[in-house]
């Protein structure tokens, strides 16, 4: 996952298109044999239709009984001007003050990492 934020400190969350259409933080699952970065540079194409300028591992929210490990990177694009090119997998993206809602479980995890200061973010 991504952890993307403007000038002002809004965190970029994009809401699903299926299942529960919860918001989320940009990302997704690597394919077998893909590294990590090549994952994530991958996914955020696909969901914001924008390249990395860096990505820097922050920190990990494991879920051992859904067979989860995921990684949250501190990532920086090249522009902030989304065109998704998968619309059937991203509704809308859009930049929040905090996580609504209706937002995933990792999102809500990485959020009070950043709060308590843990991952470095403020």
């Amino acid at each position: 996952m991504a952890w993307i934020e403007d000038a002002c400190g809004n965190l970029l969350m994009v809401r699903q298109a299926q299942g529960k259409r919860l918001w989320t933080l940009p990302g997704g699952k690597a394919k077998a044999s893909e590294k990590l970065e090549a994952a994530l540079k991958r996914e955020l194409m696909e969901e914001l239709g924008e390249r990395i300028r860096s990505a820097t591992p922050v920190a990990f929210f494991d879920r051992p009984r859904k067979r989860n490990l995921t990684i949250l990177f501190r990532v920086r694009l090249t522009r902030l001007h989304f065109r998704p090119e998968n619309s059937q997998e991203i509704a809308n993206v859009s930049f929040k003050p905090r996580p609504p809602a209706n937002a995933s479980p990792s999102a809500n995890f990485f959020w009070q990492l950043r709060k308590s200061g843990l991952f470095g973010i403020r």
